[in-house]
């Protein structure tokens, strides 16, 4: 039974586990003008000697518009077992970005946060921010960005602390399709206090993904997180492994 719900915490931990949300991978198609929708939803009990409830929501919603790019994203993970939670998360995020026609390669972006982890004494946290992604690279099957980002913070723990703070952002991404068949995809995160750099975080995600069939994918996700200065009780790193399957219709 242990196995079983250890099984079941890493299978849906790829449900905003990390405190860091990996905006670039969540990205739709901005190639083409106006609307794109991209909505999964599921709900699981499984009762034996113990009840799982799970229950997972992920919402995706793009309009392209000439040099406007807009997004909105929402993504809920829960998995309880006896009451306990293994998973309890969730966050909202929209976006606004701005190509330059001048200057292709760069975007200017504004983004609106909100977000909640359970299990990571996370309440309640409030970004609010703004600054530019980079496309130094963008071909056929190599894409290399970059990103820059300034953001207010307002957090609010388990604990009832409340904490307050300017941060910066910044990211680097990248995307190899080596073969056909098989591609990986790396970005990194640091964000560290504007006024006291010695606290901050660094979030890293690496993928690997394999096309089994036409409709047919394999990935394998691994997800780092780094706080220096975490909520009291909690570890200043944390780290999940994820295999997925997804079948394409």
């Amino acid at each position: 039974m242990r196995i079983f719900l250890v099984f079941i915490f890493f299978f849906f931990s790829f449900v905003s586990q990390s405190q860091i949300v990996n905006i670039e991978n969540q990205r739709l198609d901005p190639k083409k003008e106006g609307w794109k929708f991209d909505i999964d939803l599921n709900f699981t009990i499984i009762k034996n000697i113990r009840v799982i409830t799970q229950f997972g929501n992920r919402n995706k919603v793009a309009w392209n518009k000439e040099q406007n790019h807009v997004m909105f994203l929402t993504d809920f993970g829960l998995v309880k077992a006896d009451g306990s939670d293994f998973v309890n998360s969730g966050f909202g995020h929209m976006r606004h970005s701005y190509n330059l026609k001048k200057a292709p390669k760069i975007n200017l972006e504004t983004f609106m946060q909100g977000q909640y982890n359970r299990v990571q004494m996370i309440n309640l946290r409030l970004l609010f921010g703004s600054g530019a992604r980079f496309e130094v690279v963008k071909k056929d099957s190599i894409a290399l960005n970059l990103g820059a980002f300034i953001m207010a913070e307002h957090e609010t723990q388990s604990d009832g602390i409340v904490n307050q703070t300017v941060r910066y952002s910044a990211f680097i991404s990248f995307d190899w399709q080596f073969s056909k068949t098989a591609g990986f995809n790396t970005i990194t995160y640091y964000q560290p206090d504007f006024l006291f750099p010695a606290d901050y975080r660094i979030s890293s995600e690496t993928s690997l993904r394999f096309a089994v069939t036409k409709k047919v994918n394999f990935k394998i996700v691994y997800n780092l997180f780094y706080d220096a200065y975490p909520p009291n009780g909690i570890p200043t790193t944390s780290y999940f492994l994820n295999n997925a399957v997804s079948v394409r219709f």
